[in-house]
């Protein structure tokens, strides 16, 4: 909305800007309250797929800096096809793990055990809405590019077209290749950046209804957040349901809890080790398995790509030095040569050009291993305290990437007052809110979430114009 909004969390706010938990401390992905996690499917799986997930908890993150991991990745066979069974959504979230670098309590990263396979997505339930309200799997459009501000970037109104200089502003792909949509995606988001802050929410995507989070931030304050956050760890449906918030007029991100080759993609293999440096040669058995699970994502967004739906890809989320995840516990220059590698293998090899690449810091973002402006569309970082706007943890990740890239916070448990952002103290492009953190009132309050929505600086998805 562009109505002005009463402040909260102000006394959050003035208390100083520390470093703050981040997804791993989450587990800090991992929903709080209601959503509950499926159990491994060992069964279905070989040895090398077979994993236990974490006990579950609902676990905060601290504010001693510490990661939260997000939640638990689903089964894959590391090489060949990728073979999922159903999951049974009736375990919770994994326990809390402390900080590698800083022994910070982890919040809880919520996810289900799920097998990941290459095939269709073939839909997840989705959920349903009042007559009065429609539900945020619905396929046709709400509002979809007929309100954006133009002052924002958004469109004029009422036309519901890209206009406002979407295919001509002067910002080029990291992609050359990239496609029309894509581009338009990405020129909005620079057109806004330090201007307003565009409203997003992760889904709940192993349980039976994943479009529960987006439909009761409906409830509450009658909008839609802008961007819905999918995860393929969990294949079924999740690429169903971008590609219908897409229809409906919203944008996309979707993230990858890729299991350590060779192991299979499960939330606990996410966290576990792997030899990058044969992940990176050609031939061995942890390099088969990193094509293969390339391969498998590529499938996906193919899919999208061919729907003509623009993706903001946001994968080997939560880097830093020491990290939780596989990808992140080698050093600067490795993890660079790893991003690179996916980003070639994806553009070049598979002709994936639909997706606007976003570089997902940690809490504690490290400068060595950040792969360069020439292979990230925008970067960002994401936090699990309760002190927002988060102002320190910006300006460490300006220092980083510079002043040029649109600066996103990815991920964060609470949602943070955008009357308190902007003009200078913190101006995210965006905020993420993990999946059932919305709910969990020791981090979010409905008064306070409807007056983030109502923020005459946040942007919802019947606010955006359209990218097609």
């Amino acid at each position: 909305m562009f109505s002005n909004s009463a402040r909260y969390f102000a006394s959050a706010t003035l208390l100083g800007f520390a470093a703050c938990s981040s997804e791993d401390t989450r587990d800090a992905d991992t929903p709080v309250s209601s959503a509950s996690e499926p159990p491994s499917p060992a069964a279905s799986m070989s040895t090398e797929a077979t994993g236990t997930l974490p006990t579950p908890a609902a676990a905060k993150p601290s504010s001693t800096g510490a990661t939260t991991p997000q939640a638990p990745v689903p089964s894959v066979t590391p090489q060949g096809s990728l073979t999922h069974s159903t999951p049974n959504p009736t375990t919770p979230p994994p326990a809390p793990i402390s900080n590698p670098s800083n022994g910070g309590a982890a919040g809880s990263d919520g996810a289900p055990a799920q097998t990941a396979t290459g095939g269709s997505a073939n839909g997840g339930s989705r959920g349903t809405s009042t007559p009065a309200q429609p539900s945020a799997s619905d396929s046709t459009p709400s509002g979809a590019g007929t309100g954006g501000n133009a002052s924002r970037g958004g469109s004029d109104g009422g036309g519901g077209t890209a206009g406002g200089g979407l295919d001509d502003c002067g910002v080029e792909p990291v992609n050359p290749n990239t496609t029309a949509e894509a581009r338009r995606l990405l020129c909005y988001l620079y057109s806004v950046y330090g201007k307003g802050v565009i409203s997003g929410q992760q889904e709940t995507s192993w349980i039976a209804n994943p479009a529960d989070d987006v439909d009761w931030i409906m409830q509450q304050t009658g909008k839609f957040p802008a961007i819905l956050g999918g995860d393929y760890l969990y294949p079924d449906g999740t690429t169903d349901r971008a590609k219908a918030w897409w229809e409906a007029g919203g944008i996309t991100m979707v993230r990858y809890h890729m299991g350590a080759p060779p192991q299979s993609d499960t939330y606990d293999n996410s966290k576990s080790s792997s030899n990058i440096d044969a992940v990176l040669q050609a031939g061995t058995q942890e390099n088969t398995s990193f094509n293969s699970k390339l391969d498998y994502v590529a499938g996906e967004l193919q899919k999208l790509q061919d729907a003509n739906v623009a993706v903001l890809w946001a994968p080997f989320h939560e880097v830093q030095a020491n990290g939780w995840f596989w990808w992140a516990k080698g050093s600067g220059a490795q993890f660079i040569d790893l991003w690179k590698y996916m980003f070639d293998y994806l553009t070049t090899d598979k002709g994936i050009n639909n997706l606007v690449w976003l570089f997902p810091y940690s809490n504690n973002p490290a400068g060595d291993y950040f792969p360069g402006k020439e292979y990230v569309d925008i970067a960002g970082a994401d936090c699990y305290d309760k002190n927002p706007p988060f102002e320190s943890l910006f300006q460490s990740t300006q220092g980083i990437v510079g002043k040029t890239v649109p600066i996103p916070l990815h991920e964060t448990g609470v949602i943070p007052d955008p009357e308190t952002m902007f003009p200078n103290a913190a101006p995210w492009l965006l905020f993420s809110v993990w999946a059932g953190y919305e709910k969990d009132t020791s981090q979010n309050s409905v008064e306070g979430i409807k007056a983030a929505y109502a923020s005459q600086y946040t942007i919802t998805r019947d606010e955006l114009p359209s990218f097609k």
